[in-house]
């Protein structure tokens, strides 16, 4: 066969390759864009969790910092009363001994008990039945501020899930 005679068939080669590498090409190009229009679809779906989960947050913190602004104001009350309730001369009957000035001391983690107790039951030098007052009216005051956080942090878990 001639060179002539063979063109048909060598052109209709060449137009099946030709169009057989479009197709691919195009093919290709459409599962790339796929393969990026499900990664932008992803992204959007991270976005919002994220968006839900700061919402949460703000939600969560803005209520726990309230609670405990109103709990700090309940115990400046309490602390700011101390010296209607606990006279100066209750302060002047109540001597306070420095075993239980130790002892508030040791449980509180602010020192470690003396190795002995000495004179525990003379006078804590200073410390008078309103200052204990007002040390455990702080004390319970801090307590319930963590127990305002503690309980902030769990709804903000739950929040979460």
């Amino acid at each position: 066969m001639t060179l002539r005679a063979l063109l048909p068939y060598l052109l209709t080669l060449l137009c099946a390759a030709v169009l057989f590498g479009s197709g691919y090409h195009l093919a290709d190009s459409l599962n790339d864009s796929s393969a990026r229009a499900d990664a932008a679809e992803g992204q959007v779906a991270e976005l919002e969790v994220a968006l839900a989960n700061a919402e949460a947050t703000e939600r969560v913190v803005t209520k726990y910092v309230d609670r405990v602004v109103e709990v700090q104001g309940q115990t400046h009350t309490v602390i700011k009363e101390i010296p209607v309730y606990v006279t100066r001369e209750a302060d002047a009957r109540c001597v306070v001994p420095r075993g239980f000035v130790w002892l508030h001391d040791a449980a509180a983690g602010l020192s470690a008990l003396p190795e002995s107790a000495g004179d525990a039951d003379a006078p804590a030098e200073g410390v008078g039945l309103s200052r204990v007052a007002e040390v455990v009216g702080g004390n319970y005051g801090t307590c319930r501020e963590t127990a305002e956080q503690l309980r902030g942090l769990q709804e903000w878990v739950r929040s979460q899930q």
